[in-house]
């Protein structure tokens, strides 16, 4: 995850740590729910990328390993997730179905 993507998340998570903060203050409701719900969006965001990094990470790791016959089987299916992961997020962020 790039320094500027961090930054984002995290920011996202404490605007809506802020937002909730006020909107309790207030008793606003739905600035609580808005709070929240940028919170939880900012920390699964920051969560998701860490978990794609170490993915990552690993595939390479079997790329450069000195027993690349062995890990053959471990890289295809590192491949497969990678495919799964990036067809669950094309779905999600297709437009919901009216």
């Amino acid at each position: 995850m790039s320094v500027g993507q961090t930054i984002k998340h995290r920011t996202r998570a404490l605007r809506g740590l802020v937002t909730e903060g006020i909107g309790r203050t207030t008793r606003n409701r739905r600035l609580q729910q808005q709070g929240r719900t940028d919170r939880v969006l900012g920390d699964a965001a920051t969560q998701f990328t860490a978990i794609l990094k170490e993915r990552r990470r690993a595939l390479r790791a079997g790329w450069q390993g000195p027993d690349t016959e062995a890990r053959t089987e471990e890289l295809r299916l590192a491949l497969r997730q990678y495919r799964e992961i990036a067809e669950r997020l094309l779905r999600m962020s297709e437009p919901a179905a009216q």
